[in-house]
């Protein structure tokens, strides 16, 4: 039984205490908590790689970073490729056991489709993360930022300066021996900030050499070879600072994708022969091509709960099968290729009617809601930039169940996060917000050319998502009994729009 509350005290006033924040507080609140390599965010769209697999790379980056009897020769590493090759797979397989060694010092995932991208808390989260594993280290921090609260905001020199070098020469002064730490960077080409990812890496690289083992940090990049990121690596490519791993679409890596498929692709319980067959093991690997992210792709895809996975293997078998039919000979060979032509496959299955509320859903998600006032304002105060499905319903001028059920023909490429509420700590419905298991998806939306008739950024899209957002306006005014003689939203919102 609940018992009746009689009575309630509410203290205003000069004595009631007020907490006051620390230093580690502040940087907390300037840092990114998601992109972390164990975080609930990073681990629901980054995957390690399967026990067994891509052994060779893991077990150099380990030995790379183990401790000896000399400092290592080289304390940049840097591990490049192209997309889908499965570069976070292994950085997040070398995170875990690091960390498990306790030689972990900090890991930072960037994420463009999670818009885990913004550079002015990239130090501030390493901070913060290595605060955590360094205490001696951390008090030195906790001091410097309750005398300057501002310096987690200064610009990227002064926050390398003052939270990564000047605190571990203190240390190196006061003769406290601090173990080194390892410090993984991910997709470094996702920053928003092209200028700044040539920053970071200036800074890192100029630290290196001035300071050399004082600085009790290994640096471990993976990455696109994007043209800023390799002009800040080119000086010492074949210096003893750096250590460069390229890793290439191979056949050698079949071996590893097939035993992928084969733990993956569990059969039927209905099925009681051998499912899939070894000629479809084969003929899944040949598609993959050696892109890792085209088999998590097909797996996702196969294996969606919602459908049968017996059909699913044969749309994608006679998918195969029709393209095979179609390449001219000599073709030649194309990365991403394939990638594309099964997105174009999995879009194409969108029904028609459905097709146009996908396309304007993802727009919103791609457009960055904090500089886009007239979607912002239709956000709640939550500190994630991600607008939320209920959100993205209201906008599009759909039932959320409607917007759920056309996204959810995405399933091998999309997932959906909930987000819990602030007051009772729980999710809601249409709390859920978009998150995509690759940025090589979004690379293809927004590539006229490779994603043709379904381009995301097609002027028509802008048009219809200009003209509902004007109505969803419209409707908050009468909603809310404002005049429309102090509004200027025209009467004929679709001319509006057009134009």
């Amino acid at each position: 039984m609940v018992r009746k509350i009689r009575k309630i005290t509410i203290i205003i006033g000069k004595n009631c205490p007020t907490p006051s924040l620390t230093g580690l507080d502040t940087l907390y609140s300037r840092s990114i908590p998601a992109a972390a390599y164990d975080s609930y965010e990073t681990d629901s769209y980054k995957s390690s790689c399967l026990e067994g697999t891509r052994t060779h790379h893991i077990e150099d980056i380990i030995a790379w970073t183990t401790p000896r009897n000399q400092p290592p020769k080289h304390r940049l590493l840097w591990m490049h490729g192209p997309a889908g090759v499965g570069k976070s797979a292994i950085a997040k397989s070398c995170a875990e056991e690091i960390a498990a060694q306790h030689r972990l010092g900090a890991s930072f995932f960037f994420s463009r489709p999670q818009h885990v991208d913004d550079p002015k808390r990239f130090f501030t989260t390493i901070a913060h993360q290595l605060t955590t594993k360094i205490p001696e280290y951390g008090s030195i921090i906790d001091l410097k930022i309750q005398r300057s609260p501002d310096l987690p905001s200064k610009r990227l020199e002064a926050q390398f300066r003052e939270l990564m070098i000047e605190p571990f020469l203190e240390l190196t002064s006061r003769n406290v021996c601090v173990q080194d730490k390892t410090v993984i960077i991910d997709g470094l080409d996702e920053c928003n900030e092209d200028l700044a990812q040539g920053k970071i890496m200036e800074l890192v690289t100029k630290s290196v050499i001035e300071h050399g083992d004082k600085i009790p940090l290994l640096w471990a990049f993976f990455s696109r070879p994007e043209l800023r990121i390799y002009n800040a690596f080119l000086p010492y490519l074949d210096s003893h600072l750096l250590s460069k791993v390229e890793l290439l679409v191979s056949e050698s890596d079949d071996s590893d994708i097939k035993r992928y498929f084969r733990e993956k692709l569990r059969p039927p319980t209905c099925v009681n022969t051998q499912w899939p067959s070894e000629n479809t093991f084969d003929i899944l690997v040949t598609m993959a091509a050696g892109l890792w992210i085209y088999a998590a792709t097909l797996v996702r895809f196969i294996m969606d709960p919602d459908l049968f996975p017996e059909q699913q293997l044969e749309l994608v078998l006679t998918f195969h099968s029709q393209r095979e039919k179609r390449m001219q000979p000599n073709t030649e060979p194309n990365i991403t290729g394939e990638l594309d032509a099964f997105y174009l496959m999995i879009i194409s299955r969108i029904p028609p009617e459905h097709l146009p509320m996908v396309q304007q859903a993802l727009l919103v998600h791609h457009t960055n809601p904090e500089s886009h006032s007239h979607i912002s304002m239709f956000q709640s105060s939550s500190t994630k930039p991600e607008i939320q499905l209920y959100v993205l319903a209201n906008i599009l001028g759909h039932s959320l169940a409607s917007l759920k059920l056309a996204l959810s023909k995405l399933h091998s490429i999309l997932t959906f996060i909930p987000e819990k509420e602030r007051d009772w700590g729980v999710p809601f419905p249409g709390s859920e917000r978009i998150s995509f298991y690759h940025a090589t998806f979004m690379d293809f939306l927004l590539d006229p050319k490779r994603s043709g008739d379904y381009w995301l950024e097609d002027q028509r899209h802008y048009t219809d998502l200009a003209t509902k957002v004007l109505r969803l306006l419209k409707d908050l005014y009468a909603m809310n009994g404002i005049s429309r003689g102090t509004s200027s939203i025209p009467d004929d919102i679709s001319c509006y729009g057009c134009n």
